[in-house]
C-alpha cells in the first residue's frame, strides 16, 4: 500500500499476553479489553497456523490483508510478536456523489 500509515502496534509475549500496545490513530481507539482479546486471539490463530501449514517449516502467519488494512506479524527469536496494523486511505462520498479520498487522520 502506498498511502499506508501505522495504525496501531502490538507486542505479544510467546504465551500469548499483551506486553504493550500503542494506537496511533484518533478514529476508532480500543479499549484495553479490546485489545487484551485481540492479542489473545491473533496468538492463538499464529501458533495454529504454524501447526496446521502443509509447509514444512512455516513460521505462522506473516501478513493478513484486508480491503482497507494490512496487519503485518514478527515474530522474533525469543517467541516476541510484533504487530503491526497499517490502515489504507478510505474513501467518502460528498452530497453530489463524487468519491473522494482523504487520508487518515493519524
Amino acid at each position: 500500500m502506498a498511502s499506508a500509515a501505522i495504525y496501531s502496534l502490538f507486542i505479544i509475549n510467546k504465551s500469548g499476553g499483551l506486553i504493550y500496545y500503542k494506537d496511533y490513530g484518533s478514529a476508532g481507539r480500543t479499549d484495553t479489553n479490546d485489545s487484551l482479546r485481540l492479542a489473545s486471539l491473533w496468538h492463538s490463530m499464529h501458533a495454529i497456523s504454524q501447526q496446521l501449514s502443509p509447509t514444512p517449516g512455516c513460521e505462522g502467519i506473516d501478513l493478513l490483508q484486508a480491503h482497507n488494512f494490512d496487519l503485518h506479524c514478527f515474530q522474533s527469536l525469543t517467541e516476541l510478536l510484533f504487530l503491526n496494523l497499517h490502515m489504507d486511505i478510505y474513501c467518502k462520498k460528498d452530497s453530489e456523489s463524487i468519491g473522494i479520498c482523504c487520508p487518515l487522520n493519524l
